[in-house]
């Protein structure tokens, strides 16, 4: 019996632990806003190498940043979105820079989504 008991208390202890780590984690994203600095080459080229959006997804964002000033550019937990607003916001354009140009990095956000 007394076994029995132990195993009834470890299960339950298992279930709440289990219960608590299965909670969804709120998410959050990425906003990237439209600047007359940054090319609109530039802003395909950061979406493609920083969020790993293909060709398409990243024309696409890069529009809808264009046009509408803004746009959620990529959907993580908050650590992961503020890491990936960071690097970029510090991705610089090189080609700006070899032309002797100051080059900022994209102006970026993170909200909750």
């Amino acid at each position: 019996m007394e076994n029995s008991a132990v195993k009834n208390t470890v299960t339950t202890h298992v279930e709440e632990a289990e219960s608590v780590d299965s909670k969804p984690m709120r998410q959050h994203g990425v906003v990237v806003h439209n600047d007359e600095e940054h090319s609109v080459p530039f802003v395909i080229d950061v979406l493609q190498k920083v969020c790993h959006l293909n060709q398409e997804q990243a024309i696409e964002a890069t529009l809808k940043i264009h046009n509408e000033g803004q746009a959620v550019v990529y959907v993580n937990s908050l650590e992961v979105c503020e890491l990936k607003a960071d690097q970029i916001s510090t991705f610089r354009d090189a080609l700006a820079i070899a032309h002797g140009k100051d080059s900022t990095g994209l102006a970026t956000s993170v909200i909750p989504v």
